[in-house]
């Protein structure tokens, strides 16, 4: 009989204002949280509250009721359970709830979880993270059939991530639901990430909620860190190194310097200090870098009325490539090096009142980024800055039983200047918008979540941005959701396109560049089930994307350049994934899914497919844990379909490439052990059947010639990878 342990860290019951506030944490045996589950005071129907997506709730109780009383949590499929608050003071309680057989709950087991909102969102929790060496948060989809990863150029190792077939930019990715990767770290922000750092990270696909903003037409990646007042270790160490002497070290550290006043420190380091060059080209396959990454966060309650959180995150950085000696070139008369430099400091500030109605709630944010980049590649320079700032404000209100409203209220400003050989490019805009956003229930298998934002924009003027989403329950065990709205968004040429700064290829731009703008509507089918009384979920999607404006970045028309332009015809993305998970013996976990692309863009007047691409990908996953919960292992296997690749037919015949690359598999295992000390001592693999791309570098030999291109990257550069880490948490 399965367990789920509420690891209610009930903090802090306080009598304040004539009320005393319960925090807590449901969590289950594999540490997952536990969702949507509801915890109530015994007898008193109407004070009550829900779990959220990470397993939190807070409950406030009158101070007419005096202790002891009991609290129920109950969650659909496990018999509700109680238990007794005896003093006002830290209480650190386990319940144990008893695994009803007649529901199957598939979330239990599963390292990622389906939320039960109209906008689906795939949680992603450590317990996948810890299933591959997951360095940064961009490495962490490598076992998620959800997100593409993939390495954007053949010199700096840096990878990208791509939902529903086109690339990032084109996702809203936050950070503790602020805008805090855009500009000019569009292309890396997810690699700067340590996943250490991270609790959970919520992807939703399709256009979201209009409170996050009027961009995002493929969807939102939440990158969600560990919180101060539910953080349960003082101190987590995280070590890593691989074969290549890549090495990184992680520390979280929790205080607390009174009951109402909590931080949490993260500190990370990272280094690559040896070159690497195994295809024997002349060029290091990835960059030789290192990076100091700090954040530190606080919670500040004041009284049971008002909340307060901070976050303060700085980031220096350094990359270095380009031609080394090897056997081959032993003598290189200007040699070609490429030298990025990153200094980034972001912080935010987010107020909560809390009411005593249910489900009334206000809070302010606000968040800022200030940015400076710059870099060498050869004889060719680069800078940028980035400021950024916004102000927003959230008020929800229920206007009955089945309906609630929110309205938000927000003002951003950016400043963004950059400078390559070719470009010189400066924006200043100042945006205001007012949000509306309605929810309404309807006999508790319907819901329908509408939303409008007005935004007023110094460069492009007044422009609304609709949303809908819609959720049916049509069984406990079936759901179906719908997604239909509109994006738009401002182009950043240069950042958008920074891996192609090592390449001899010229900037065109043709024309006056317009806002993007399009459309997005989608499809999702959940199912849960059970065969020979194990648990399984099978999920199906679509999902068409379309353009009615869009900057088009043209690699095909010559290989000698890249011209800009607006999109002159078509621009679509038509995009179907299946998934199933299933447990066929007890502790074996397998997942398999498959994706199928169709993605074209009109270049020069004709539709052809996009690059880069492939039609088909496909993902198989095993995990397993031993029956005493101290060995676990781990296997993914990814296939990645062929690809068109933009044409080089104008050049040289040596400098030429085909058509198409031709498909690949990749291989990752995992083995950990696990000591109920808290130490965890993890190896594995990556790229175990050392795919890699031949010659990824065109006239490598002679980087300051024409055809001289980095940018042609379909496959891994670099070989199989070995590594060793370890995990301590007290």
């Amino acid at each position: 009989m399965k367990k789920i342990l509420l690891s209610a860290a009930l903090l802090c019951v306080l009598y304040v204002y004539g009320q005393q506030n319960i925090f807590g944490l449901v969590m289950d045996t594999a540490q997952q949280p536990v969702q949507y589950a509801v915890v109530q005071l015994v007898n008193y129907a109407n004070i009550h509250t829900q779990t959220d997506s990470v397993g939190r709730f807070y409950l406030s109780i009158p101070d007419s009721i005096k202790i002891p009383f009991q609290v129920v949590v109950s969650r659909l499929g496990y018999i509700s359970d109680t238990i007794s608050v005896y003093h006002l003071n830290k209480l650190n309680i386990t319940l144990t709830l008893k695994q009803n057989q007649e529901v199957i709950i598939t979330e239990k087991q599963s390292s990622t979880i389906i939320n039960t909102l109209p906008i689906r969102e795939e949680i992603i929790t450590q317990n996948e993270f810890r299933r591959a060496a997951c360095c940064s948060v961009s490495e962490s989809f490598e076992t998620n059939p959800s997100v593409d990863v993939s390495f954007s150029d053949a010199a700096s190792g840096i990878r990208q991530i791509s939902l529903l077939g086109l690339s990032g930019k084109y996702t809203l990715s936050t950070v503790e639901n602020l805008p805090l990767i855009r500009g000019l770290n569009i292309f890396s922000g997810f690699m700067d990430i340590p996943a250490s750092w991270v609790e959970a990270i919520h992807v939703s696909k399709g256009v979201g909620s209009v409170l996050q903003g009027y961009e995002g037409l493929t969807g939102q990646i939440q990158v969600d860190f560990y919180c101060p007042e539910s953080v349960e270790d003082k101190v987590f160490l995280r070590g890593y190194i691989n074969h290549l002497l890549r090495s990184e070290f992680n520390a979280n550290i929790s205080h607390s310097l009174n009951t109402k006043l909590k931080g949490l420190s993260f500190l990370h380091a990272g280094t690559m200090p040896k070159s690497i060059d195994q295809n024997q080209d002349g060029f290091m396959d990835m960059s030789m870098h290192n990076i100091i990454n700090a954040l530190q966060k606080w919670f500040y309650e004041p009284n049971q009325k008002w909340q307060v959180k901070t976050g303060l995150h700085a980031l220096y950085e350094t990359r270095n490539s380009g031609q080394i000696h090897n056997k081959n070139f032993h003598h290189i008369a200007n040699t070609y090096h490429i030298h990025v430099r990153n200094q980034r400091l972001d912080y935010y500030i987010k107020v909560a009142r809390l009411f005593e109605k249910k489900g009334r709630s206000l809070a302010i944010t606000y968040s800022g980024i200030h940015h400076g980049q710059v870099a060498e590649f050869g004889v060719q320079p680069y800078s940028g800055i980035q400021h950024f700032a916004n102000l927003q404000s959230i008020y929800e209100e229920p206007i009955h039983s089945n309906h609630s409203l929110k309205f938000s209220a927000q003002y951003r400003y950016e400043s963004i200047f950059e400078k390559n050989a070719y470009l010189y490019y400066q924006r200043i805009e100042h945006t205001f918008s007012t949000i509306t956003e309605h929810t309404w229930k309807w006999q508790k298998k319907y819901i329908l979540l509408t939303g409008l934002r007005a935004d007023y924009h110094t460069l492009l003027g007044w422009f609304f941005t609709p949303r809908i989403h819609t959720k049916w329950n049509l069984s406990p065990q079936t759901t179906l959701r719908t997604v239909l709205g509109k994006a738009t968004r401002i182009a950043n040429i240069i950042s958008e396109n920074f891996n192609s700064l090592a390449s001899s290829r010229v900037w065109i731009v043709q024309e006056n560049l317009k806002p993007e703008v399009g459309w997005n509507v989608g499809l999702s089918f959940d199912q849960k089930f059970s065969l020979k009384n194990k648990d399984g979920r099978w999920a199906i999607e679509s999902f068409y994307t379309f353009f009615k404006q869009q900057v088009i970045e043209d690699y095909d028309s010559t290989p000698q350049a890249i011209f800009f332009y607006n999109l002159r015809g078509r621009s679509y993305s038509f995009y179907v994934q299946t998934e199933l998970e299933y447990e066929p013996l007890k502790n074996l976990t397998l997942k398999a899914a498959y994706k199928y692309y169709d993605v074209k863009i009109t270049l020069q007047d004709k539709l052809m497919d996009r690059p880069f691409i492939s039609k088909h990908r496909g993902l198989f996953t095993l995990s397993y844990l031993s029956s005493n919960e101290k060995w676990q292992f781990d296997a993914t296997t990814q296939y990645h379909g062929r690809q068109r690749l933009p044409t080089t037919h104008n050049n040289p015949i040596q400098y030429q490439r085909p058509n198409y690359a031709p498909s690949y598999w990749l291989v990752l295992a995992q083995i950990q052990f696990i000591s109920q000390k808290g130490l965890e001592i993890y190896a594995g693999g990556e790229n175990l059947l050392n795919v890699r791309q031949p010659s990824p570098i065109i006239s490598a030999e002679n980087p300051y010639s024409i055809y001289f291109d980095t940018t042609l990257t379909y496959a891994p550069i670099v070989g199989r990878i070995i590594y060793l880490g370890l995990r301590w948490k007290w």
